[in-house]
């Protein structure tokens, strides 16, 4: 009986061993630190693998004005008619001076008002074309530029006539002077005709350009026409 008594005791120890033993480790490995997961970079540079380089883009600078760019333009100046004026030299192509002989050419439709002196500034662009011509005329009864313009036929090449569209009043340093605005021939080309008069002479500036797609006119024809108006500020006497 004390055997079984015995026996009995220590198999009651060795389980409560055991299950110290098991709680021991348990609590010995719920104490330890979990593995950490690892820490992803939180900016990802521009030369690592699988990544778009980003491209600078550079801030558009403000395009140059017509006004500005008149600096580096050339001066075409005539001592015999008595003025000078500049032009977009990087652009134009050439400059012409007409013979007595082209003129009278040019201008068949009137024979009492042919000019007796002319320059054409030329530019032919891909898809059209844009003139800026200088006329004198004479003026020997001395008229104001109103009767001028009332006594004389103004300038078409074709046999179809014009058509005015506007007229005002300008002035260039000092002179007081006519823009017409004239379709030629009615709803074909538009001319700027700008007028101007001193002693007995009638100055005359057109411009007119011609575009053969929608796309050509967006590009050039603005452009151009501010050109033209920087053109005529330009304008000079020689005294």
């Amino acid at each position: 009986m004390r055997k079984f008594s015995l026996l009995f005791v220590l198999a009651i120890l060795f389980l409560l061993g055991i299950g110290g033993l098991g709680a021991y480790l348990s609590l010995k490995l719920s104490g330890q630190d979990k593995p950490s997961m690892p820490v992803l970079p939180t900016t990802i540079s521009s030369v690592e693998i699988g990544t778009k380089p980003s491209l600078e883009v550079a801030t558009p600078s403000e395009e140059t004005s017509p006004a500005n760019t008149s600096s580096s333009w050339k001066t075409f100046r005539n001592e015999e008619q008595g003025f000078k004026i500049k032009y977009p030299s990087e652009d134009i192509e050439g400059v012409k001076v007409y013979t007595k002989r082209e003129l009278s050419k040019m201008f068949p439709a009137n024979k009492t008002r042919i000019p007796f002196w002319g320059v054409n500034f030329r530019y032919n662009p891909p898809g059209g074309w844009i003139d800026i011509s200088i006329y004198t005329f004479n003026n020997p009864l001395n008229l104001s530029l109103p009767e001028w313009l009332a006594k004389e036929a103004r300038y078409c090449q074709t046999p179809h006539g014009y058509m005015l569209i506007s007229e005002e009043d300008i002035s260039i340093r000092g002179l007081k002077g006519k823009k017409l605005k004239v379709s030629c021939p009615p709803g074909g080309i538009m001319i700027d005709e700008v007028y101007l008069v001193k002693n007995s002479t009638v100055y005359a500036i057109w411009y007119s350009d011609e575009w053969y797609s929608l796309e050509m006119f967006k590009k050039f024809s603005n452009k151009w026409r501010e050109y033209f108006s920087v053109l005529l500020s330009s304008f000079e006497f020689i005294e």
